[in-house]
């Protein structure tokens, strides 16, 4: 199979997106087979936002070209991926879209093809057996928008801010009090269990 030349990470086209990006920026590429993967690499640093919004001519068209975008890591490990959404100010449609925020401060890519290809492999590249009766190419527009993120607040509400708790040796109990002071509050708890044990958890 013979790959487009921005089909793979190493060859990803450079969005221009990077650091010091302050406003959005469009690219306007086209998927032209059924195999066409278009790679961007961009840039962003740890706790940075980003929505990637794809727009197309047929839109909610079944019959017009239907994009499918993943993100990747440098590794090429797949960090996010959206077929069919829009943002939260439109109706649904078949144009793809994703936000991301980064774990880190590097490089990172956005692919876009057809739906019908969501499994290509974006480091070597792969020979993929697809059915191609059902695709439609089509041009796009990829829009890269960058997004001031709000530090999250709320101490315990992830799985890595777990709480420990600590089980008494004689009683074999624990009792924590906690407060849900707001809709989107949670928190959580860790505790180990030794094999072949149980727990009994009573709220009130």
């Amino acid at each position: 199979m013979s790959l487009e030349p921005n089909n793979l990470i190493i060859e990803a086209i450079p969005s221009g997106v990077d650091f010091s990006t302050k406003n959005s920026l469009t690219l306007s590429e086209s998927i032209d087979s059924l195999t066409d993967v278009d790679l961007y690499q961009f840039q962003l640093n740890k706790g940075q936002g980003i929505t990637l919004d794809v727009t197309t001519a047929s839109g909610d068209d079944p019959a017009g070209f239907d994009s499918f975008l993943r993100i990747f890591d440098s590794d090429g490990n797949e960090l996010a991926k959206n077929d069919d959404a829009s943002d939260l100010t439109s109706e649904f449609s078949l144009d793809a879209y994703a936000g991301f925020i980064a774990n880190s401060s590097g490089n990172y890519y956005v692919g876009i093809s057809s739906s019908e290809n969501q499994n290509y492999e974006p480091i070597q590249g792969s020979d993929l057996d697809l059915d191609s009766e059902n695709f439609s190419g089509g041009d796009y527009d990829l829009t890269f928008t960058l997004l001031e993120v709000v530090a999250d607040e709320d101490p315990d509400n992830t799985l890595p801010e777990a709480i420990a708790i600590e089980v008494d040796p004689e009683t074999q109990q624990a009792a924590i009090e906690g407060t849900i002071e707001f809709e989107s509050d949670a928190d959580l708890y860790r505790l180990e269990i030794p094999e072949a044990s149980g727990v009994r958890l009573n709220l009130s």
